[in-house]
């Protein structure tokens, strides 16, 4: 499966980006190696990664992809190691960044599995109503959740606010409550430009959930100050539901970077981008870099 993930971002539609993939904590050799021969046979972009131990679970792996980064890179992207993208994700979505005020944009969690199962195609449903219908309608008033995979973040912004929380089992939407406590703009488009796999069975699933409720709690508890002075840039977050996960960097001058650490990041830049409307304002068109996770 992480072959796969692999070639779908080497076949990425972008003149200029870097892969980074990240192995953190696995024992078995058999299981990464071979991972790290096909970063090497696919080319210099591609920089594979393995350290064991390293803290903080997820968000100590992202930041450590955030440390190894090329200095070109504006933009970073971050996507889930089961995920497989489209040729166009970095053409289309890099240009939003050409907005000074938007330091996300992000695309739906997608699934490509659905079919397997009837436990998996309810799942589905479940999911398609949250991308589709909630996230659309928190994308209007700049109140999205942002995810941890087929998400991009401005380099710069993720710098300033510390990039990922390590204290946080949902360090994605943290992330995203980070970046709106400093007034920036987050979009969502719902064209669907990669797809990973859902959880095989219940159990996966509720742990699945139980991780992102508990993840919720850590926010609300850790964010309760600004919560509670009700600035400006939160005045419609607290109506945000938490059970979606975020996660977004953008980085990447005409350079973009993609790492793979259980996520994997990818940029891209050129041609004119799907309109996107944002929370506040009108489309936004134009062809910057990215950088991704």
């Amino acid at each position: 499966m992480m072959i796969e993930t692999l070639d779908a971002l080497a076949a990425l539609d972008y003149p200029s980006y870097e892969v980074l993939v990240m192995d953190n904590n696995t024992q078995d050799p058999a299981v990464w190696q071979p991972v790290e021969a096909h970063c090497r046979d696919l080319g210099p972009k591609f920089h594979f990664f393995h350290e064991n131990p390293l803290k903080g679970f997820k968000a100590g792996a992202l930041n450590y992809c955030l440390r190894h980064t090329s200095p070109r890179a504006e933009v970073v992207a971050v996507i889930d190691s089961d995920y497989q993208v489209t040729p166009d994700w970095l053409r289309d979505l890099v240009p939003q960044f050409l907005k000074p005020s938007v330091a996300v944009v992000q695309a739906p969690q997608d699934y490509r599995d659905e079919g397997e199962s009837l436990f998996k195609a309810m799942c589905y449903a479940e999911y398609r109503g949250f991308f589709y219908i909630g996230m659309i309608t928190r994308n209007e008033r700049n109140a999205i959740i942002q995810h941890g995979t087929m998400t991009m973040v401005r380099k710069s912004v993720l710098e300033e606010v510390g990039g990922w929380a390590e204290w946080c089992i949902t360090e994605d939407a943290e992330l995203g409550l980070k970046i709106f406590e400093k007034g920036y703009e987050a979009l969502y488009t719902s064209k669907s430009y990669g797809r990973g796999v859902m959880p095989d069975i219940f159990m996966d699933f509720k742990k699945q959930r139980y991780r992102w409720a508990y993840g919720a709690v850590q926010i609300m508890r850790h964010h309760a100050a600004a919560f509670a002075k009700g600035q400006e840039p939160l005045d419609l977050w607290p109506a945000v539901s938490f059970s979606g996960r975020l996660a977004a960097l953008d980085g990447g001058q005409h350079q973009p970077h993609l790492c793979l650490c259980g996520p994997g990041l990818v940029h891209r830049h050129d041609l004119p981008a799907p309109e996107i409307r944002p929370a506040h304002g009108h489309p936004v068109r134009g062809s910057p870099g990215l950088f991704c996770i």
